[in-house]
């Protein structure tokens, strides 16, 4: 679902901000599920060819699995990069 125009000029610059922190959220999520399938084919592959039994984790190890079960956090931006990001998305909609 895209946003329209009308409704990119009535964002503040916290609602892009959120909305902008929405959008990365989802393409992580995505780009993060592409990966542990990839993982989960490379481990079917892999198994027969193995003496124990493998686990995902002995294939590959991700970022954001961390060590001791701590996840791996995406760093917060600034409020001068939020405002740099707001100017990017105006310019691209035309409204600068």
């Amino acid at each position: 679902m895209g946003m329209t125009v009308a409704d990119f000029c009535e964002l503040t610059p916290a609602e892009f901000s959120e909305a902008l922190t929405t959008r990365q959220r989802l393409r992580e999520s995505g780009e993060r599920a592409e990966w542990e399938r990839a993982r989960m084919m490379c481990m079917c592959i892999l198994q027969p060819y193995a003496k124990n039994t493998l686990k995902a984790t002995d294939v590959m190890q991700f970022p954001w699995e961390g060590g001791d079960g701590e996840r791996a956090t995406r760093r917060q931006l600034t409020r001068e990069e939020e405002m740099a990001e707001f100017e990017r998305a105006k310019k691209a909609y035309g409204l600068t």
